[in-house]
């Protein structure tokens, strides 16, 4: 996100972006966050000088597919007739801080339709096809231990 100045027609006196780098790779990562912070850096300061703030925000979500989270997840998709996929994905979630608070958690696809846009939608089908999936795990929970819960 950019943003900045008071008026179309003027040079603004100042200018805030706000930006974002992710990655599954703990080194890519940190290499990309230090050439960003060394762009900033090299911009050449003006009259209110410049500021440069970065900090971590969103964990990065990694489960082995013999979690016991993940195999409940499987058997729970399979139990209601449906394929199930491992897929990584590049988002962050609420599944991201629990997993690093230690609470094993999946994402599960809702058939979310025109992600983050306002044209945002999921379907009647795919929201009860959602709640039956979480009623089977609920089901299944106890055949995969306490951490799977």
């Amino acid at each position: 996100m950019i943003h900045g100045g008071s008026a179309s027609n003027i040079i603004p006196d100042y200018c805030e972006i706000k930006g974002e780098c992710r990655s599954h790779d703990d080194a890519k990562l940190a290499h990309t966050a230090r050439r960003w912070s060394m762009r900033f850096k090299r911009a050449p300061p003006r009259r209110r000088g410049r500021r440069h703030h970065a900090r971590p925000r969103v964990p990065r979500l990694s489960l082995a597919g013999r979690a016991p989270v993940v195999r409940l997840a499987k058997a729970a998709v399979a139990a209601i007739g449906l394929e199930p996929r491992l897929v990584t994905g590049g988002g962050g979630s609420d599944a991201n801080v629990l997993n690093a608070r230690g609470l094993a958690t999946v994402n599960l696809d809702a058939g979310m339709m025109q992600v983050h846009s306002a044209d945002e939608y999921v379907t009647l089908d795919d929201l009860e096809r959602l709640c039956r999936l979480a009623l089977e795990m609920i089901r299944l929970a106890p055949e995969f231990g306490p951490h799977a819960s």
